[in-house]
């Protein structure tokens, strides 16, 4: 916590509730941004989205899981898409 105080990063909490929870537990204030379900409403904003394709259109995009294996959560799912995602575009991902 010593270093998140005197940093200048900034925390993705994935809703209102988790950051209250942290900012109970410490007494100083921190950088942060919601993103709510993990997923940012900036790139599906019709004027960013030509933006983010062509940033990303040459480097690798990372894939991954933060969370707790439950059947919610359908990792399953998650494990198929990555295979699909393999297979069509094997360099592109980093999983």
């Amino acid at each position: 916590m010593e270093t998140l105080k005197y940093s200048n990063t900034s925390i993705v909490f994935v809703s209102e509730y988790a950051r209250n929870k942290l900012m109970m537990k410490i007494n100083f204030p921190v950088n942060y941004f919601i993103i709510y379900n993990s997923v940012s409403d900036k790139y599906f904003d019709e004027k960013n989205k030509i933006k983010v394709v062509n940033k990303n259109k040459n480097s690798r995009i990372n894939v991954g899981f933060i969370g707790r294996y439950a059947n919610v959560k359908r990792l399953p799912l998650f494990l198929e898409i990555i295979f699909e995602l393999n297979r069509l575009q094997k360099n592109k991902f980093k999983f």
